[in-house]
């Protein structure tokens, strides 16, 4: 009944909330990757459409949003350039731990 509330009160905002029953086994990950990600879209103006593509990817379609080629697939939706390269470097590591 609780998680029917949920769904019922994120469909009221005009969201979609896939995956509430643990369809995808737990594995939904950490989310440390994905935030260095949106600091890297941030900085190509990119950041409203790379969170867009992060929250359908892991809410609506119950992907993990530790395993690197979902982030890629985001980055790509997104528009994001050099995701790839940011994401092997540890870029943006310090900018999230200090959030």
């Amino acid at each position: 009944m609780r998680r029917k509330r949920v769904v019922d009160e994120w469909r009221k905002e005009g969201l979609s909330l896939g995956d509430v029953y643990g369809s995808t086994g737990g594995r939904l990950g950490s989310s440390f990757d994905a935030q260095r990600l949106i600091f890297l879209a941030r900085s190509q103006g990119k950041e409203n459409a790379c969170i867009e593509a992060v929250y359908k990817a892991n809410h609506e379609e119950g992907k993990c949003l530790s395993d690197r080629d979902t982030l890629l697939a985001v980055a790509e939706v997104a528009g994001v350039v050099g995701a790839a390269d940011a994401l092997a470097s540890g870029q943006g590591e310090a900018e999230v731990r200090e959030k």
